[in-house]
């Protein structure tokens, strides 16, 4: 839109007039936070200098779209549930410490392993000094990208949405956090499991294919663990099983 709504800190002097000292930094003010049953729907809209953008944990509807999240700590962190739908499409995200956080609940039941629900978050920018100049492609750390390249290459390890894997980028802002290694099982086949590299985002669109193991795998299952918790800490880490990196990762090195 021409002329958004901008919610900013009372720093920022170029929105408003003369409000604060003119130094505006992420983490001025604490954003927009739903719960309970609560839903927001943000469109065309600036939000900036935030500690997190929007802090979502709702059985409502989050709708993110067409709007610029710039120079958050945590642009946007969501906790989807069942019952209520979640939508990050064609915003730019820029000068943000992490872009996206989600979390939501994982199905381990083979042939049907997926987060229910999965958040819609196709059409997204990332960096640059404008929309314009901005990478579609989303970024994740360069620690979460050397582990998530490890825990694909495991034997029978699938992808949930699959492809992701291969949508993603290394990088050092706005980055997209949230992934993690599940389980993924037969409860009338026990020989049959695998596990699944999985993250909450859908960044293609439409409903992706569950996950599902082919017969006759069987992949050494350990614990869920999830990865890259947001600068912020804190809310974040309401995700399934636990936020981590080493001890996964060395179990999966030795199992190889």
């Amino acid at each position: 839109a021409a002329r958004p709504v901008v919610m900013t800190s009372v720093n920022n002097n170029s929105v408003g007039g003369a409000t604060g000292s003119g130094k505006p930094a992420a983490g001025d003010w604490g954003g927009v936070v739903v719960g309970g049953a609560g839903s927001v729907h943000l469109v065309y809209a600036e939000v900036e200098y935030a500690a997190d953008g929007i802090s979502a944990a709702t059985t409502g509807d989050v709708v993110a779209e067409a709007d610029n999240f710039l120079s958050n700590q945590v642009a946007l962190e969501i906790t989807a549930t069942a019952g209520g739908t979640a939508s990050i499409e064609d915003d730019w995200f820029a000068g943000n410490g992490t872009s996206m956080d989600a979390s939501s609940l994982w199905s381990p039941v083979d042939p049907e392993c997926e987060f229910v629900p999965t958040v819609a978050a196709s059409g997204n920018l990332f960096g640059g000094g404008s929309r314009a100049k901005a990478s579609p492609t989303p970024p994740v750390s360069k620690s979460d990208y050397a582990a998530i390249e490890t825990a694909s290459v495991v034997p029978d390890a699938e992808q949930y949405p699959d492809g992701w894997v291969g949508e993603i980028t290394a990088g050092t802002t706005d980055l997209v956090t949230g992934w993690s290694v599940e389980l993924c099982a037969d409860p009338l086949d026990p020989e049959t499991s695998c596990e699944v590299v999985a993250i909450p985002l859908d960044f293609d669109g439409g409903t992706p294919t569950p996950a599902f193991c082919s017969p006759g795998e069987d992949s050494k299952l350990y614990p869920a663990v999830r990865h890259g918790a947001p600068l912020s800490g804190g809310a974040g880490n309401r995700a399934q099983g636990l936020r981590g990196r080493g001890p996964t990762h060395t179990r999966r090195a030795s199992g190889a």
